[in-house]
């Protein structure tokens, strides 16, 4: 057998080496992972990111800057669904149908009732006699 004698500065020494080791190559995938994160981002928008330390850091700015975008774009959608202005009967469907479209895929649900009235309220004055029939209905 035989017997092996390693002396405690020895191994502690190994162990720390080990450990630069590690964060050196640690260090090396967390800029790797941020180059190519801010390599993807599109130029517009990569100068507005501040600079972080990590990769996840870098990931979660860019999460809640887009956050903010999205309830910006919710709410410019819902104007535009609200200040809608009547054309032709088809198109002005059309249009409500694509801004509730639009609204869905921010994560705004709308149900499609409030869709039809939608539509339905914003029909100029020549519509009147729809309206009061629609709105005499009980059924959707």
């Amino acid at each position: 057998m035989f017997s092996l004698k390693i002396s405690q500065k020895s191994l502690m020494s190994h162990q720390v080496d080990l450990k630069r080791n590690l964060m050196l190559s640690g260090s090396k995938a967390n800029k790797l992972a941020m180059l190519i994160i801010r390599a993807s981002v599109d130029q517009t928008i990569r100068g507005g990111i501040p600079t972080c330390e990590t990769a996840k850091e870098l990931l979660e700015t860019i999460k809640k800057q887009f956050e903010g975008s999205v309830r910006a774009r919710q709410y410019n959608y819902l104007i535009k669904l609200i200040n809608l202005k009547y054309d032709d009967v088809r198109q002005h469907i059309l249009k409500v149908s694509q801004l509730i479209i639009r609204l869905r895929e921010l994560a705004l649900q709308l149900e499609d009732d409030l869709m039809v009235h939608f539509v339905v309220a914003s029909l100029p004055s020549k519509f009147n006699t729809f309206k009061v029939n629609y709105s005499s209905q009980g059924r959707k």
